[in-house]
């Protein structure tokens, strides 16, 4: 069993927890993990590390943020503490979505476990017109952040190891014996 502790703050594991000596379950997050919002599909990064996907949608701006924290907090004690160690890398679909959006979900990330986060890739919107420079405040986050295409992502993780949405292989469906 997974626990973490602190307040708000970083516990032993380098993981925030959304209250006092919390361990959140997936029960605690039933609600959120069945909208999909967010999820670790077991691939790897080329670090071997995890990779945290927020897939595409358009409405991360409704999920509440203690809703997300926690949600981000849950999904980072799925994969082994060896795995955890070499840092996720988090990639954020932003294709349907608006600039905006994705500010919630990276205060989310420094806020909830900035220093477990090896890079965090936020793929380009559709409407990539909005090519003005957006200030995603990247110089108030503690882990570094690209912003690249679906294509330019299979140049900086494997396709086997990525999800068919992001043009990738790997395969999430539960395997029966």
């Amino acid at each position: 069993m997974n626990s973490v502790d602190g307040g708000g703050e970083a516990g032993q594991d380098g993981l925030a927890t959304a209250g006092k000596a919390e361990c959140v379950r997936a029960v605690d997050v039933l609600t959120v993990l069945r909208e999909k919002v967010a999820f670790v599909s077991g691939g790897r990064d080329k670090h071997g590390g995890p990779i945290l996907t927020f897939p595409a949608r358009t409405n991360h701006d409704r999920i509440k943020q203690e809703d997300l924290s926690r949600l981000v907090t849950y999904l980072a004690t799925i994969p082994s503490e060896e795995v955890r160690s070499r840092g996720f890398t988090v990639v954020v679909d932003m294709r349907g979505s608006k600039w905006d959006s994705v500010k919630p979900v990276l205060r989310t990330l420094q806020e909830t476990f900035s220093s477990r986060i090896h890079s965090a890739l936020l793929i380009k919107p559709d409407t990539f017109w909005q090519k003005h420079r957006t200030n995603l405040g990247s110089a108030k986050l503690s882990f570094e952040t690209s912003l690249v295409s679906v294509e330019g992502l299979s140049r900086l993780v494997d396709p086997s190891q990525l999800t068919s949405d992001l043009g990738g292989s790997l395969d999430t469906r539960p395997h029966r014996g």
